[in-house]
């Protein structure tokens, strides 16, 4: 294949690698966003579930919805830090395929540009021999 055609296929090949890279990015910035979500409202039960703790029931009804709210709240925290533990190993691993990505596009970009300056040298060198073979001839024909 052709210098020249084998640069321009490995620079589409780091453009794709940058499509990929963009919509990785926007998944990875909405995981943030739902994870931080989460972290709140873990907060906010952690906080539901110690100011309940402080409520001393008087009556047995009071004490039995007491009960009944307590084991909701811990339902409701476990299911979120299931879900918070989830979208963190999400996160990881997106992230890993982000710096994974970054790197090839880098290693594709820095060849592309290897191979462009290889095309160039050797154009430059063909046209040095060109010139040099019309010179020697037109010195042997004086």
């Amino acid at each position: 294949m052709a210098d020249p055609r084998r640069a321009r296929l490995l620079d589409l090949l780091a453009k794709k690698g940058h499509l990929e890279l963009i919509r990785l990015l926007k998944a990875q910035q909405t995981l943030r966003e739902e994870f931080n979500d989460v972290q709140s409202l873990i907060t906010s039960i952690q906080q539901l579930r110690e100011a309940h703790q402080a409520f001393t029931p008087t009556l047995g009804s009071e004490l039995q919805a007491r009960q009944h709210y307590q084991l909701r709240l811990e339902e409701e925290l476990v299911i979120l830090l299931n879900r918070s533990e989830f979208l963190g190993t999400e996160l990881t691993q997106i992230h890993a395929k982000v710096t994974s990505l970054l790197h090839k596009k880098k290693l594709t970009t820095d060849f592309a540009a290897l191979v462009r300056d290889h095309a160039k040298q050797a154009k430059e060198l063909a046209e040095e021999r060109r010139a040099n073979a019309f010179l020697s001839g037109k010195l042997q024909h004086t």
